[in-house]
């Protein structure tokens, strides 16, 4: 009695194509998450600064976020040009500072070391100054970016602590990127988050389904190929 076999391209092919479907579905099934900006922390004060010329007044400080999966955090803003208020909401990524945040591991470093805590108005203030430094001036206080009033007079030499805290150190953080929302009329602003939680995500059931299924389809196919193999006779040239 003949059996029907599969042919082992079919096997491979079909495998394969279930496992990126199964990955493709699964990011497609992923719902942008958004955030609410609630208001500033117990450390806050008004500043005037300047990047590329342009000058800025506005708070330096602790922001406290939410995002829509229910996480509360704590945040600094890394974006100067884009501006939000209390209660406002908009679409963020969730991005790792090492992906396209330039010196994120330095503000990563200050946002996870200093940030997480309730801190006063003036180490607030300075902790941030430093993480614009760190962003715009390249860890450095003079550059396109500029601190020019506002606080106590002990910022300055806050923000070169803070500065010179992450002169050798290195973290890594998640940053908020609002540029989804930034073709609305109402933008989001950029952040970086203080000691991040960072919980895996759990794919959904119908996901590990269609993914264990391939990886089935990969081994029957491996071994498929490994017995045909062995039932081949051996073939001489003369």
């Amino acid at each position: 009695m003949s059996s029907f076999v599969l042919p082992r391209r079919f096997l491979l092919v079909t495998s394969l194509f279930l496992v990126v479907s199964a990955t493709l579905t699964s990011e497609a099934a992923a719902s942008p998450l958004t955030v609410t900006y609630e208001g500033w922390g117990a450390g806050d004060v008004s500043v005037n600064i300047s990047l590329n010329g342009q000058n800025y007044s506005g708070i330096a400080g602790q922001s406290y976020l939410k995002l829509s999966d229910g996480q509360n955090l704590v945040g600094f803003c890394i974006d100067i040009v884009h501006s939000v208020g209390p209660g406002q909401t908009y679409d963020v990524k969730v991005r790792s500072t090492n992906d396209g945040l330039t010196n994120g591991g330095k503000i990563a470093y200050l946002a996870n070391t200093f940030g997480p805590g309730k801190l006063g108005p003036n180490h607030a203030a300075a902790l941030q100054i430093a993480i614009w430094d760190e962003l715009y001036n390249n860890g450095s206080t003079t550059g396109p970016f500029q601190y020019l009033s506002g606080g106590g007079s002990s910022i300055p030499g806050l923000v070169n602590y803070y500065l010179g805290q992450a002169q050798n150190n290195s973290a890594t953080s998640t940053w908020l990127d609002a540029s989804p929302s930034w073709t609305t009329n109402s933008p989001g602003q950029s952040m970086v988050i203080a000691d991040p939680p960072a919980p895996s995500p759990v794919p959904e059931p119908s996901m590990l389904f269609i993914f264990a299924v391939g990886l089935g389809f990969v081994f029957i196919s491996i071994r498929y190929a490994s017995s045909v193999q062995k039932r081949e006779p051996a073939t001489f040239r003369m």
